[in-house]
């Protein structure tokens, strides 16, 4: 079981703290069970990722990993650059919801 510091329970809404702590005792289950093993082993984390979400390419895929990467980054004070923030770049969604236009990136846009 992960167990998170006070502070960064009451940051967020209860719901999302459920889903974020189910995601965070997945990794718990899997060896990271402390904020200092997902700190130190990013790599393995991200590999651990990657084998719970599959290596799809769709839009369902890269949601789970956006959510639980969006638990790490709750839960784990980590430096600008990261293991984490490099795989975040790689599951940005790949259409805009309810468009059906593809995902910009930032360097895309002009003006």
């Amino acid at each position: 079981m992960f167990e998170l510091p006070a502070e960064f329970q009451k940051e967020v809404a209860a719901s999302t703290q459920k889903v974020y702590k189910s995601k965070l005792n997945a990794l718990a289950e899997k060896g990271f069970d402390t904020v200092e093993k997902i700190q130190t082993e990013q790599k393995k984390v991200v590999e651990e990722i990657k084998e719970m979400t599959g290596d799809g390419n769709d839009e369902k895929s890269r949601l789970k990993r956006r959510v639980i990467l969006s638990a790490i980054f709750w839960a784990v004070k980590l430096p600008a650059k990261n293991q984490y923030h490099t795989y975040w770049q790689r599951t940005t969604p790949l259409k805009v919801v309810g468009t059906g236009d593809r995902w910009r990136r930032k360097k895309d846009y002009t003006g």
